[in-house]
């Protein structure tokens, strides 16, 4: 049995941190696509700014907040993928903050 548990942790450790990874490139792929819409591709016409949530107060606003979130979840993907393959147990850490932003960004996120 003890030749089994470091291959489990070892698994466990992997998957914690391919899911990860997926996570914050999920957010990173968001913000930058949104950014690229509003500023490059110049589609503001296709957003409601209206103030709600706090981020929809303009077009400019909302993009350097998408430009700002992308920016930072690519930092949070690369460390992530540092850390999945320096194999450190601080993976599990990063996976419970990417599990909180997500829960924080779907609540607050919607329009009350």
């Amino acid at each position: 049995m003890d030749i089994l548990a470091p291959k489990f942790q070892a698994g466990v450790l992997l998957a914690a941190g391919l899911s990860t990874i997926c996570l914050f490139a999920f957010w990173c792929f968001v913000g930058m696509s949104e950014w690229w819409s509003v500023v490059i591709e110049k589609k503001a016409n296709n957003y409601i700014f209206n103030g709600n949530p706090w981020y929809y107060e303009s077009g400019r606003l909302y993009s350097k907040v998408m430009l700002i979130e992308g920016i930072v979840m690519l930092a949070l993907t690369s460390c992530a993928i540092y850390l999945v393959f320096k194999r450190k147990k601080t993976v599990y850490f990063l996976l419970l903050l990417g599990i909180c932003y997500s829960f924080v960004r779907i609540v607050y996120g919607q329009e009350v």
